[in-house]
């Protein structure tokens, strides 16, 4: 375990288009002893830079800018490569939430959620095996 809590540290890519939640978010999981390999606000920015270079973890908003939404990056994602997935989300409506089951995430992150709770999900992501 490093000073920070982490049990382990992971390359991830971030994907959230709100700029303002992507940076704290950054921040924070940097914090954390991570590190952001990127930061997208279009899910096929994220698919493209998972291309060059499979993550460890995508921490994704379900909601997305652009033509595709982050269940349906994350599934994109995914077929390029393993990587874990944490879906966060505001909508907890259950057929987006059964519509997100279908990728096999790791986690869910309830927006707004507190650091402990990131810190949890993102312990309990990394210690299942790719």
């Amino acid at each position: 375990m490093n000073p920070t809590g982490a049990q382990q540290s992971a390359q991830i890519l971030l994907v959230e288009d709100e700029t303002i939640i992507a940076f704290e978010l950054k921040v924070r999981l940097s914090t954390l002893g991570h590190r952001v390999r990127g930061m997208f606000r279009k899910g096929e920015e994220a698919c493209e830079a998972a291309r060059a270079q499979m993550p460890d973890l995508l921490l994704i908003d379900i909601i997305l800018a652009g033509k595709i939404d982050g269940i349906e990056t994350a599934r994109r994602i995914r077929a390029l490569g393993p990587t874990r997935i944490i879906f966060l989300t505001a909508n907890t409506d259950e057929s987006t939430r059964q519509r997100a089951l279908t990728v096999a995430p790791e986690g869910f992150l309830l927006k707004p959620f507190t650091e402990d709770e990131l810190r949890e999900t993102l312990a309990a992501a990394l210690a299942r095996p790719l």
